[in-house]
């Protein structure tokens, strides 16, 4: 519905929270579809906090699945866009997760 009436947005974040669903119920492959098509309109839109959040969520995903390279790439990209935004709670938030994967990677 929110496709066909051209709201992008609302789309966007209903993908990301079919996402977050799927990840969380264990479809890690199914969220990072999700995940990907909201990206792509959050791109579109040029709305960079919440490009952030899909990026820091598409990342928890590709952990999941083993994926650390694709993990560490998509927390970095969200890392920068708080950077630049000066959001200190997230840009913290992300960099646990960077610091996480690194550690797990060196054990």
């Amino acid at each position: 519905m929110l496709r066909r009436h051209g709201d992008r947005l609302g789309e966007a974040a209903t993908l990301d929270s079919l996402g977050y669903i799927a990840h969380h119920t264990g479809h890690h492959a199914q969220a990072l579809e999700h995940y990907h098509h909201a990206l792509t309109l959050r791109r579109e839109a040029g709305h960079a906090s919440l490009e952030a959040e899909t990026l820091t969520h598409l990342g928890d995903s590709y952990h999941a699945l083993g994926r650390y390279a694709e993990a560490a790439r998509a927390w970095s990209q969200a890392l920068a866009i708080y950077q630049d935004q000066h959001s200190s709670v997230s840009r913290r938030r992300v960099q646990a997760r960077l610091d996480a994967l690194r550690e797990e990677l060196c054990e």
